[in-house]
């Protein structure tokens, strides 16, 4: 009998022993592919914000929209040097408003058309947001016929994930062609609050 309780008593502390290994892996694994997912997140705002840039020249926008009325602007404001926005995919691409041509119909001359054939408008939404964080910020998984999944901040198009997101632009100086830029993705992990961010400075370097 002294074996036997002996031996079950190895067998407990074994299987516990491992039963804690597995949950503490299963633990850490959720906990990096989180931080995984928020990096991709963060570095995909980041990229939008250059591809807003670079499609605001495309169109003969300002650098940072300021000189536009359509196009996607996050230009400096001397009352408010630091402000919040979120960033979707852009589902209804539109040039009809192209400061390429100043006729009254105001669309793009048939050689930007020869040359764009998707039309070079902008791919990203840009939307200002008063505060973070913001349930405005929340992100909602769509994952479409082909497998894609795609990210974005509309309540109604898909499952909401545990991550969040805003693009932070700050200015020092109105008059200096530099934004800071900063992608700031957080999300709540076993009831602890997480957050990654990433940044960078975007200027007109064009001027």
């Amino acid at each position: 009998m002294v074996e036997v309780l002996i031996a079950v008593s190895i067998l407990a502390v074994t299987l516990t022993a491992m039963a804690t290994l597995v949950i503490v892996t299963m633990r850490a694994n959720t906990a990096n592919m989180n931080s995984l997912q928020a990096y991709y997140l963060s570095e995909q705002g980041i990229e939008a914000m250059r591809n807003i840039r670079d499609s605001n020249w495309m169109q003969n926008y300002g650098w940072n929209g300021g000189d536009d009325l359509w196009g996607d602007s996050f230009e400096c404001d001397a009352l408010n040097m630091t402000r919040y926005f979120t960033v979707d995919e852009n589902e209804t691409v539109s040039a009809s408003f192209s400061r390429f041509n100043l006729s009254p119909v105001l669309v793009l001359p048939d050689y930007v058309v020869a040359a764009f054939p998707s039309v070079p408008d902008a791919p990203w939404d840009l939307v200002e947001i008063a505060s973070v964080p913001s349930d405005a910020a929340k992100l909602y998984s769509v994952v479409d016929e082909g497998g894609y999944t795609k990210f974005t901040h509309d309540t109604g198009a898909g499952s909401e994930t545990i991550f969040s997101r805003y693009i932070q632009i700050s200015y020092t100086d109105c008059d200096q062609d530099i934004a800071e830029v900063s992608s700031v993705v957080t999300w709540n992990e076993r009831g602890n609050e997480k957050s990654l961010v990433l940044s960078t400075y975007l200027t007109n370097w064009q001027k």
